[in-house]
């Protein structure tokens, strides 16, 4: 981890800053073309996963947390905010432990 040193406040405004990215990306999604467009290319998880791999796994809440919100900003059910923001928790997630497994072998 390359952000070991950061606590107190900017602590906290490094994970509203990272919960912050997935709003603004999903609110972004209500430019859309029509209901069922899907976009390939989601930047937010390249963020996060940067932001996992500098930092660790103390950011993942803020990950949740901004996708969770967002869902409900662009009117999706608590339910279905959630399992978005699940979703959207594990794939860094899951790339964070993979490169860390890689890089240990």
């Amino acid at each position: 981890m390359i952000i070991q040193k950061i606590t107190g406040y900017r602590l906290l405004l490094l994970n509203i800053a990272l919960a912050g990215i997935y709003f603004l990306a999903k609110v972004s999604l209500l430019s859309a073309i029509s209901e069922n467009d899907v976009t390939l290319i989601w930047l937010p998880s390249g963020f996060t996963l940067a932001i996992l791999l500098l930092g660790g796994s103390r950011y993942l809440f803020s990950i949740f947390l901004g996708a969770f919100v967002a869902g409900i900003a662009v009117g999706d059910s608590i339910g279905v905010s959630a399992g978005i923001a699940l979703g959207n928790t594990l794939e860094p997630l899951v790339g964070w432990v993979v490169t860390d497994v890689l890089r240990k072998n």
